[in-house]
């Protein structure tokens, strides 16, 4: 996964590739990838970032508030990620 950042779709796959393991899903790559395009204008890496984390979020939601408060991203990304919590 680390060596797939070379085009926009599939740098939104290294992001959204964990939504189907649910428990399984490995927080630490999940926000390495997050990180490595935070600060991404593209529309659909901003949406992925936002679906990863809320997708996340319905098994690890302290871990999940606990990153977006420690880390900058974008409003949308943001938006989409806190859509059900707090």
């Amino acid at each position: 996964m680390q060596d797939w950042n070379t085009d926009m779709w599939i740098q939104r796959c290294s992001i959204i590739y964990q939504l189907k393991h649910g428990k399984d899903n490995n927080l630490h790559v999940l926000f390495e990838h997050i990180l490595r395009h935070a600060f991404s204008k593209e529309f659909f890496i901003q949406k992925a970032i936002g679906w990863s984390l809320r997708q996340a979020a319905r098994f690890y939601p302290e871990e999940i508030i606990h990153f977006m408060e420690s880390h900058e991203c974008a409003a949308l990304s943001k938006r989409e990620a806190m859509k059900h919590l707090k």
